[in-house]
């Protein structure tokens, strides 16, 4: 009896041993991500900031069923592009809309391994019409930069020489709708002043302050909250915009730039009103970001805004478009 006692005494012992260690076990096998899922596949977020800058790599994406996906408003569309899984959305074209939609839509979808920003840009003295600037780091005050994430800034620089010969030199000018007549082929625009050419490096400014519109429901292609939807579509998607957030900022006051037309000062290779809010917002979450800056107006020619914009801006969206596709078929996330 006394063997057997002590028998039951040391199996209960190392019971109670066990359950005494089983949270910790339990902690240890879930410490690096107890609130994430598995990823077996990691997908690119890639934004633009009005539907015109979109358009096609949207037109070139494989869609997922039931797409696209709407979150408070915004139509996301999930699917493939270029190989690779991939979320296409729209940023909004104020700061604090584009901080907080990037924000909201890397909460809302999982497994992102980067978020890709294209579209327009100002350019500086440094670029020309149609090119496409992906600058190494980014200010909105012209005293403190961000740098654009190292990985895939070192990726584009292995890349560009083979993206340059693609980029258009002649384009359609949008006719500013969504519907799936498409652009207007009334005008084809010749780029005169060189040819296009993807400019890795050097800086590009946010002016926080440049755009104080939000986007509205029925903008169509220059102005909608929404991507236009690819054709043959259906309905016009009817979402509208979150409500403006306060800009996030951790380095001051917004700039007062020498310039009021988004063109770009002097010894910056872009201006846009966006960047800087979408790349916070993925930093925010650790996450890699890179920017494709395609130029649809600049100072070499003078002051021409905003009809230089309205000419060239579907140029330079194309362009940004190439570039940030060849990137995200060699991402490797």
């Amino acid at each position: 009896m006394a063997g057997r006692g002590a028998r039951l005494i040391g199996a209960i012992t190392v019971v109670i041993a066990m359950a005494a260690l089983a949270p910790f076990a339990a902690a240890r096998g879930t410490h690096h991500h107890p609130h994430k899922p598995k990823c077996l596949t990691t997908r690119v977020l890639l934004l633009g900031s009005y539907p015109a800058e979109v358009r096609a790599n949207l037109a070139l994406e494989k869609l997922q069923p039931k797409q696209p996906t709407v979150v408070s408003g915004h139509d996301f569309y999930v699917g493939t592009l270029a190989g690779k899984h991939v979320i296409l959305g729209l940023s909004d074209q104020s700061p604090a809309q584009a901080h907080s939609v990037t924000a909201m839509a890397i909460k809302h979808f999982t497994c992102i391994s980067a978020v890709v920003f294209e579209g327009t840009a100002g350019g500086g003295s440094a670029t020309a019409i149609g090119d496409v600037a992906v600058p190494g780091e980014w200010t909105y005050n012209g005293a403190s930069y961000v740098r654009t994430s190292p990985r895939p800034l070192a990726l584009v620089k292995s890349l560009f020489a083979a993206a340059t010969p693609k980029l258009l030199t002649r384009d359609v000018v949008n006719d500013s709708g969504c519907s799936c007549d498409g652009p207007s082929f009334a005008t084809a625009i010749a780029v005169t002043i060189g040819r296009p050419q993807v400019i890795v490096g050097g800086a590009g400014i946010t002016d926080p302050t440049g755009v104080s519109n939000d986007c509205t429901a029925d903008g169509g292609a220059l102005e909608g909250c929404n991507p236009c939807p690819p054709c043959p579509a259906t309905e016009l998607s009817s979402g509208t915009a979150l409500s403006a957030s306060t800009y996030v900022t951790d380095t001051g006051s917004p700039p007062k730039l020498t310039t009021s037309s988004g063109i770009a000062p002097a010894g910056y290779l872009a201006d846009d009103e966006q960047t800087t809010a979408v790349q916070q917002a993925a930093n925010q979450a650790k996450l890699p970001f890179i920017a494709f800056r395609g130029i649809s107006d600049t100072s070499a020619v003078g002051s021409l805004w905003p009809a230089e914009f309205a000419i060239y801006q579907q140029l330079a969206a194309d362009n940004a478009a190439i570039v940030a596709r060849a990137f995200i078929a060699a991402w490797r996330g």
